[in-house]
């Protein structure tokens, strides 16, 4: 499976983080650099600099029509939140909460 980006994973499977993975800590003091370099590398994106944003790969595997993740949460759960506060400043959150609804 090679999916590019986190609305074509969403429009393809369910996305499930199971109980196992830790907590969601992105922003903890001691990863402050890499959410700086984070944060920059998607500003660059969105302000045009940059083409793409590489966040690396993630792993999981298909069970059903589920993406149980094995590796990546923090960060699909930080596109998601991007997702999220990105189309509710617009006004325009119904038009991905049925897919963003596929995360859990």
């Amino acid at each position: 499976m090679n999916i590019n980006n986190l609305k074509n994973l969403l429009s393809e499977y369910n996305v499930v983080i199971p109980i196992l993975q830790r907590d969601y800590v992105q922003g903890k003091k001691s990863k402050i650099i890499i959410a700086k370099d984070f944060l920059k590398n998607i500003f660059d994106v969105l302000g045009g600099n940059k083409n793409k944003l590489h966040i690396d790969f993630i792993y999981g595997y298909l069970e059903d029509n589920n993406f149980i993740l094995i590796d990546g949460q923090q960060r699909v759960t930080t596109l998601w939140l991007l997702y999220l506060i990105i189309y509710k400043m617009n006004n325009d959150f119904d038009n991905i909460k049925k897919l963003l609804s596929k995360f859990s």
